[in-house]
């Protein structure tokens, strides 16, 4: 617990530079390295209740309102663990709102691993990287929503890749599955406006493709995002991707307009190999400078 708060001192310095400088892919990467230094995380680890309590402990300093939609469940072994969404609401007041997801735990087993299938899974990418980001966007938001009727929650959701046997049981994603189940307990006047979920964005070679339930759910917001995107980086390729069922697939049954930035072509994935030497901080920041500028003009 004592590296956890020294962690936090270290982002609340970080942060004071944030403010007056806007997302920067350098301090993301940093936040993928924190989580590193974790461990694996998946549900019932050490390293994954460690990240609950370094979330929390993180985004302490600006004050958002928390919540927390905390559910047990029981898997194909009959094994029951305690699984938690976060939520931390900026402009807590404001009716309409904006969901920034990404899940934070990662897999059991690097079960696409050609030498190991059973070896533990450090996902950088896949996991630490929608983590970062969030958390390099979190201070910039008070500024972002000054005066406007827009709210925005950051929501790190749990158990995204399923259970801890990924045989045992056909996928999905837990966490959001469950939240989406909830929406009228935390959205009990009107549901949320929009769903953006980050997911595999740091990349060295990124190339974040327009994801086809976002794009049936919510075309005017992916291409607005994919347009703003394409101005720093070519990364984002303003053409038609995967279907991809990941945590923004719920809401959108749920009746929520979901985007999802996923970058799925990427070789490391469930594999030994998806460590930080595959991330890069020009992605990240590629990615979170995009949002930023995205929510200055969501809604509009």
């Amino acid at each position: 617990m004592a590296a956890v708060k020294r962690l936090v001192l270290l982002l609340a310095g970080l942060w004071a530079v944030n403010c007056a400088y806007g997302f920067e892919g350098k301090r993301a990467l940093s936040y993928i390295q924190a989580q590193m230094e974790m461990g694996p995380r998946y549900p019932t680890s050490e390293g994954h209740k460690k990240l609950r309590a370094w979330i929390k402990q993180t985004l302490a300093p600006l004050e958002a309102k928390v919540e927390v939609d905390r559910f047990s469940y029981r898997d194909a072994h009959q094994a029951t663990y305690l699984l938690e969404n976060w939520v931390f609401r900026f402009a807590p007041e404001a009716k309409r709102r904006i969901i920034l997801g990404a899940h934070y735990d990662s897999r059991r087993f690097a079960d696409k691993d050609p030498d190991d299938p059973y070896a533990p899974l450090m996902g950088a990418n896949d996991a630490a990287s929608g983590v970062a980001v969030l958390l390099e966007l979190a201070p910039q938001l008070k500024d972002l929503l000054k005066g406007r009727d827009l709210g925005v929650d950051l929501v790190f959701f749990d158990a995204e890749e399923g259970e801890l046997d990924p045989k045992a049981r056909a996928w999905q994603p837990i966490g959001s599955v469950h939240f989406a189940k909830q929406l009228k307990q935390f959205y009990p006047q009107q549901p949320p406006w929009l769903v953006v979920v980050v997911d595999m964005v740091c990349d060295k070679d990124l190339q974040l493709k327009m994801e086809r339930f976002s794009l049936e759910s919510a075309p005017k917001e992916v291409w607005k995002i994919w347009g703003l995107g394409a101005t720093r980086s070519p990364g984002f390729i303003q053409d038609y991707g995967y279907r991809v069922y990941d945590d923004h697939y719920p809401l959108i049954q749920a009746g929520v307009p979901g985007v999802l930035l996923i970058d799925f072509d990427y070789p490391p994935w469930h594999t030994q190999a998806d460590v930080i030497d595959q991330c890069s901080a020009a992605s990240l920041e590629a990615v979170g400078s995009t949002l930023e500028s995205y929510l200055k003009v969501a809604g509009d």
